[in-house]
C-alpha cells in the first residue's frame, strides 16, 4: 500500500501524486522568479528543512535561515573541474545568510520523507 505524504497540513495520497504536485508547479513558474510566499513555498521549506537536517546530505538549516525558492538550470560539473548548466531545470533555495544558493532534488527529499518521515 502507497504510502502517503503530508507536507504542510495537505495529504498527498501516493509518492507519485506528491512528485506530480510539485513537477507541475516547477512547470507554471517562470524562470529565476523567487518563491516567496504561499502554499508552495510553505511546503518546499518543509520539505527542504526536513531533508537537509535528517538526511544524509547534512545540510543542517534552519527555518530563519531560507529566504525564497526558485526555478532554474541544475549545475554539474564537467570534465575540465568547472560547473556548467545542465538544460534539466530545478528547485533551488536562497538563504538570507552568507551561504551559497544550492539546487535540491524534490523527488529525493519526497522519497526520503516517505521512507523515513514523521509518523
Amino acid at each position: 500500500m502507497p504510502k502517503p505524504i503530508t507536507l504542510r497540513e495537505y495529504t498527498f495520497k501516493t509518492l507519485t501524486a506528491a512528485k506530480d504536485y510539485f513537477r507541475d508547479e516547477k512547470l507554471s513558474l517562470a524562470y529565476r522568479t523567487p518563491i516567496t510566499q504561499g502554499v508552495l513555498f510553505e511546503r518546499l521549506k518543509e520539505l527542504f528543512l526536513f531533508y537537509s537536517n535528517n538526511s544524509d546530505i547534512i545540510w543542517h538549516c534552519t527555518e530563519s535561515e531560507v529566504e525564497y525558492f526558485y526555478i532554474a538550470n541544475t549545475v554539474v560539473p564537467d570534465h575540465a573541474k568547472k560547473t556548467i548548466e545542465a538544460s534539466t531545470k530545478a528547485y533551488w533555495v536562497h538563504f538570507n545568510s552568507d551561504r551559497p544558493d544550492r539546487d535540491f532534488s524534490v523527488d529525493k527529499a519526497l522519497v526520503f520523507l516517505a521512507n523515513y518521515g514523521r509518523v
